[in-house]
């Protein structure tokens, strides 16, 4: 540009210079040409100039759409990752009531262990109550059984003694026919109470077998009350370590939830940052837009700049062959 001004201004210092003759308008007319000439190559390189800064706005345009196509890859990206992230808080808080419900559930079994515990407790002692009055039962049955086997023994020995009494009043004759009366019935009755007796022991014999089976049931039904209770135990163990587990998994979830929560804010800068720039990006492209139009205009000027130097020659020809 500053060679075209100093070039423009040596032309007119000599059209200034030179005297109006014949010889001197040729002269003028020559550097009026050479003015047009320099010109016509001024504009033709400007032009260049401006078809390579078009070529140079048009890549501008494509790197810029490029990076525009990215934003919104990344904008995609951003709002898969939300949608992503808001997929996530729902299945960690469907995860807390999970959660919530199993440490519930373990706290209603360890109340409900607790009250079978409670009432094992209460049956066993029961038992234990039951087994002590059959154990009394059982000693008072063996005196009983010690006092009729006595009794036994005492009719034995009244049988015998009255069969001594009926031999000893046979010896006696006709004087011993009234005792040997009185030996005969306490034979008898002494025979009666032997029967009784037998009679009482088979009895007492069934009862203490019964009493037996009732101890061994006893026994069992207590064995089983003890070994319910062991696996009440066991089972408040395995739910105090569901619980324990439970809590750990609620603590690890909350720690990933926390961590869901930076990642989402992180999530909303990036956004945020995205719609900073896309106000830039729209400026930018605005700004690309107004100089590919200042481009175009500047080629209506060179339209107009070449069709004034296409008239420049015609009219110096007309003005030398009017003139010499």
């Amino acid at each position: 540009m500053f060679g075209f001004k100093k070039a423009a201004e040596e032309p007119v210092k000599n059209l200034n210079s030179q005297e109006k003759t014949g010889h001197g308008l040729k002269t003028d007319l020559d550097s009026v040409r050479a003015f047009g000439r320099f010109i016509a190559e001024q504009k033709q390189e400007l032009q260049e100039e401006e078809l390579s800064t078009s070529y140079e706005l048009l890549a501008i345009r494509d790197s810029f759409d490029a990076v525009i196509e990215k934003e919104q890859a990344i904008t995609t990206s951003v709002d898969n990752f939300k949608e992503q992230f808001s997929k996530v808080r729902e299945i960690t808080a469907s995860f807390d009531q999970i959660i919530e419900k199993m440490i519930s559930t373990a706290d209603e079994t360890h109340t409900n262990m607790g009250r079978v515990r409670d009432s094992s407790d209460s049956v066993e002692n029961t038992i234990a109550a039951v087994q002590s009055v059959f154990t009394e039962f059982q000693n008072s049955f063996d005196e009983i059984q010690e006092k009729v086997n006595q009794i036994n023994g005492i009719a034995n020995q009244t049988n015998l003694l009255a069969l001594n009494a009926s031999i000893e009043a046979a010896r006696a004759g006709e004087s011993g026919r009234g005792f040997a009366v009185v030996a005969d019935q306490v034979n008898k009755l002494s025979s009666d109470i032997k029967e009784l007796v037998s009679s009482i022991g088979d009895s007492m014999g069934v009862l203490n077998a019964n009493n037996s089976k009732l101890m061994s049931s006893i026994d069992e039904t207590r064995q089983a009350m003890q070994e319910s209770v062991k696996h009440v135990n066991e089972t408040e163990e395995v739910v105090d370590n569901i619980k324990v587990v439970a809590g750990e998994i609620e603590d690890g979830n909350k720690k990933m939830v926390t961590v869901f929560d930076e990642c989402a804010g992180n999530v909303d800068a990036i956004t945020e940052s995205v719609r900073t720039s896309e106000e830039y990006f729209d400026k930018v492209d605005a700004a690309i837009n107004d100089m590919g139009l200042n481009i175009t205009r500047k080629g209506f000027i060179f339209e107009n700049m070449e069709n004034i130097l296409e008239q420049t020659d015609p009219l110096i020809n007309q003005i030398e062959k009017n003139n010499l």
